[in-house]
């Protein structure tokens, strides 16, 4: 995760923030003390993104060290790592990396935006991230945000996208927001763009030092065992009124996809859906939404699963249940969503894991909270 307020983890030329690294051995019971993905030189880190090698218990890390994405990578649970490897090639700069990794390993995929104004590029690796290159997906005056990614049994690669138009007053986003789903079925030769959904702008945050972006636009996308896509993504009726989260299933592919089907309810503003997949059909998900619409500072957590790989859901279970430890969690929720990213995990048991920020505003402080099912 993203660490604002602890100590800097080498002298001198040390990033704050910088990613620290927490590793649990007994299922998410007991963590161990905090440590630096990487004590690394630079100006800051941010945007950590993890993943696990399915066939052989490998962890693959990303991040952003600067405006850089880096990889690393570590076959001891996250004991030791590699040296950080650039994945940005002669790109000036890059942002917001996603990562997704064949079975096994030796096909790493990265997806991050970066010039001319926020367009889609892919690094790809197929020597397990030693080596790296680069292409853009999209040549276009739109910005572009990766934000979930996964590899199928048999090879295909999806990445669920959006893009955002920021030509408003001030550079605030207008019009309407494209949900996309790159796929490439040759191990990252070509890629095909297809666009899920589209849908307005929603409600601006107004939280401290918040941009007017930061609830829009956020995707989730995972396979199951079969094959079975299932994408989610958040989006407004109207402009700048309040999100749904939608989810679409595809059986082939990501050649077709399903007409939507809400997962939140109208009138509340929701917010970064996060899903995974396995078996035949068995999807889990949660996203952030307010629980009072008269109050935007009531946010909680919200669980949904699936048994026929998103067709139908069971119903909204509040996990952001806790309410206190912190003076920004009260009785109908907690303050603001606290960072870009979350995630959910299903262990080797079965058991559903998932992670999330919260805090007092988007400047904070706050704090990342986890919760595994029981």
């Amino acid at each position: 995760m993203t660490t604002h307020f602890a100590d800097k983890p080498c002298p001198g030329n040390c990033p704050v923030p910088h990613i620290s690294l927490h590793v649990s051995s007994d299922g998410g019971r007991t963590w161990a003390p905090q440590r630096p993905l990487c004590a690394c030189k630079g100006s800051w880190q941010y945007d950590p993104v993890i993943e696990v090698v399915p066939n052989s218990g490998a962890v693959y890390a990303a991040y952003l060290n600067g405006f850089n994405v880096l990889f690393t990578s570590s076959v001891d649970h996250g004991a030791t790592w590699s040296a950080p490897v650039k994945t940005y090639g002669n790109v000036s700069w890059n942002d917001k990396p996603a990562l997704a990794t064949s079975d096994d390993g030796e096909d790493v995929y990265i997806s991050w935006n970066g010039p001319t104004g926020g367009d889609p590029w892919m690094a790809q690796s197929h020597d397990s991230g030693q080596t790296w290159t680069q292409a853009k997906l999209v040549d276009s005056n739109r910005y572009f945000f990766a934000f979930d990614a996964d590899v199928l049994h048999d090879g295909t690669v999806v990445f669920a996208q959006s893009d955002i138009d920021y030509s408003g007053p001030g550079g605030a986003p207008v019009g309407v927001v494209h949900h996309h789903v790159f796929v490439s079925r040759d191990t990252g030769t070509t890629w095909e763009d297809h666009v899920v959904d589209t849908v307005k702008v929603g409600e601006p945050c107004i939280a401290e030092g918040c941009g007017p972006d930061f609830y829009i636009g956020h995707d989730a996308i995972s396979a199951d065992d079969a094959g079975g896509l299932v994408v989610l993504y958040d989006g407004a009726a109207k402009d700048l009124g309040p999100q749904r989260i939608f989810a679409r299933r595809s059986a082939d592919g990501g050649h077709t996809w399903s007409a939507r089907v809400a997962l939140s309810v109208a009138g509340e503003n929701a917010t970064s859906p996060a899903v995974e997949s396995r078996g035949s059909g068995d999807v889990r998900a949660w996203y952030m939404r307010t629980s009072n619409g008269d109050d935007p500072d009531a946010w909680n957590v919200f669980y949904r699963g699936s048994a026929d790989g998103g067709a139908s859901w069971s119903a909204p279970v509040v996990i952001s249940d806790v309410t206190s430890g912190a003076a920004y969690k009260h009785a109908d929720g907690f303050d603001e969503v606290y960072g870009d990213y979350g995630e959910i995990a299903i262990t080797s048991e079965g058991k559903t894991i998932a992670t999330w920020g919260e805090g007092f505003s988007y400047t904070g402080p706050g704090g990342t909270w986890f919760n595994i099912q029981q």
